[in-house]
């Protein structure tokens, strides 16, 4: 069974993404985590520096936290997993995809930015 990971941009929340998945993907499962930082009426997976940079070293650790707290419980042992990301959350689904490359079969990257200029 196919699942989508949809992660959310900044100052917004778990619900943004969900009719957009089920448009995409009708019979897919979709699991919609809610950012951990409050910002802007809404919610953000990671803190900008105050000059909008991102802090790449802290997003990728978070990406781990992320995958050992709750990516593990809440994914998939098996089936393809593809991560849906809007902005901030393409930029950490970025860096969930360097952390474990091998659970996601694909991702759908909206409107994000590399997490460092040698970012691959």
């Amino acid at each position: 069974m196919l699942t989508l990971l949809a992660l959310h941009g900044s100052g917004r929340d778990e619900t943004d993404l969900l009719e957009f998945c089920q448009q995409l993907a009708p019979q897919a499962r979709i699991i919609a985590p809610r950012g951990p930082f409050a910002q802007a009426g809404g919610f953000t997976f990671f803190k900008r520096g105050s000059d909008r940079s991102i802090p790449a070293a802290e997003v990728m650790d978070r990406a781990a936290s992320w995958v050992s707290q709750e990516g593990n419980a809440n994914l998939p042992a098996s089936g393809d997993v593809v991560l849906v990301g809007y902005s901030s959350g393409a930029i950490f689904a970025e860096a969930l995809l360097s952390v474990m490359p091998k659970k996601f079969t694909g991702a759908i990257l909206m409107r994000p930015e590399p997490l460092s200029p040698n970012f691959r």
